[in-house]
């Protein structure tokens, strides 16, 4: 393993934890927003263990020691994370270390593979190397480090590309049939990634007659697993939410009311999104009206030909895919959905290889890592940030 690797990610995590603690102990807290959140113990009391599980923090908490519970706001966050705190939590018998080191343990795995899918693909270890750094200075990277679902679902994601470049199948399909119980868009962005994957990756060219074609790669190919294995993940899912609530649409109805009417459906009413996003209520930063979000969403839109041009036509897809959640009808927490997009971290890197652009590269990591201090302390002090 790459020790200068190792010690990067390391050093990122405990810095991120360490300003935290000094955030708690330093600056006043906003209690008033933790009472407006439900906090996953009714009795809860503010202490330094609530500055490291804010916000979505607790509903997975809640999910984690109490379970689904037939109407509750908690249902609306699916189950694969929360049910890794459930085991670490048996052993701990305190649930807030527990998410904390699942969260940090997991992303630690991701964020190294990252390191080795870069260095697979670009076939650079500078290019890799600063394709990590890029991502670990993005203003909402912390969140790798919290009680949240980022770390997971960012560890089966580019598990699931580092395996599937490696045609290795059954290894890809396992992350595929897991992304759906991370969260929803698990399926979303699986499926059309991997019909992509399946046709882009090969080298056989499409000739006048594309039905046989498409039915020589559906009979013969083992990567026809890719479009089961999601499926399969998000059944799973609804066979688990009938079991434990006696609904199996209760996870996704309580989404759609707890995420600002997300939802599928909005996929197929683009006037939703379009409405969203020209919403006349817009603050700098707050729930679901903020220009932050909306701008980073423009910048997403614009970035799309640089992205093209920079990864292969695979990674584009999905980063062209996974950044699409406001189709959902919502730009809530875009800055955080963002950090999935991990192509445009690589596309980045390649970027400032350049020599006439690599003056930009300093001014770029100091901005963008004093902004994700100051969201971290937000973040620390009951503050929304994403």
């Amino acid at each position: 393993m790459n020790k200068k690797i190792i010690l990067t990610i390391l050093s990122s995590k405990v810095l991120i934890l360490l300003i935290i603690f000094l955030s708690y102990h330093f600056l006043p807290f906003n209690k008033l927003a933790f009472q407006f959140n439900r906090h996953y113990l009714r009795h809860q009391k503010v202490s330094l263990a609530t500055a490291y599980s804010t916000w979505d923090a607790q509903h997975y908490l809640f999910v984690a020691t109490k379970g689904y519970v037939l109407g509750s706001d908690s249902n609306a966050f699916f189950p694969l994370y929360p049910f890794l705190i459930a085991i670490v939590n048996y052993l701990l018998n305190n649930p807030v270390i527990a998410g904390l080191i699942v969260s940090n343990v997991i992303s630690f795995l991701g964020l190294y593979v990252f390191y080795l899918f870069c260095l697979k693909v670009q076939k650079s270890e500078e290019i890799a190397e600063k394709s990590l750094v890029y991502l670990l200075v993005f203003p909402t990277s912390f969140f790798f480090c919290l009680i949240y679902s980022e770390a997971l679902f960012f560890t089966l994601v580019i598990c699931f590309f580092y395996f599937a470049y490696q045609k290795k199948y059954a290894l890809a399909s396992i992350c595929a049939f897991l992304l759906p119980l991370t969260r929803g868009i698990g399926v979303t962005v699986a499926i059309p990634g991997f019909l992509i994957y399946l046709f882009l990756s090969h080298k056989k060219p499409i000739g006048k007659n594309l039905s046989k074609l498409l039915h020589s790669y559906l009979v013969f190919d083992r990567s026809l697993i890719f479009f089961v294995a999601p499926l399969a993940g998000f059944l799973a899912y609804f066979i688990l939410m009938q079991h434990v609530t006696g609904n199996f649409m209760e996870g996704i109805n309580y989404e759609s009311r707890f995420f600002d009417s997300k939802s599928l459906s909005n996929i197929f009413h683009p006037w939703v999104t379009l409405g969203a996003f020209f919403d006349p209520h817009l603050a700098l930063h707050n729930f679901t009206h903020s220009a932050i979000d909306r701008l980073l969403f423009l910048i997403f839109i614009c970035l799309l030909p640089w992205v093209y041009k920079k990864v292969d036509r695979v990674l584009f897809c999905y980063y062209f895919l996974v950044e699409l959640v406001p189709l959902m009808g919502s730009f809530m927490s875009y800055t955080r959905y963002f950090l999935m997009g991990f192509p445009f971290f690589m596309a980045l890197a390649v970027c400032f290889m350049q020599p006439k652009r690599k003056i930009w590269e300093t001014p770029y990591i100091f901005a963008a890592y004093a902004l994700q201090i100051f969201f971290l302390v937000m973040y620390a002090l009951n503050y929304w940030v994403a």
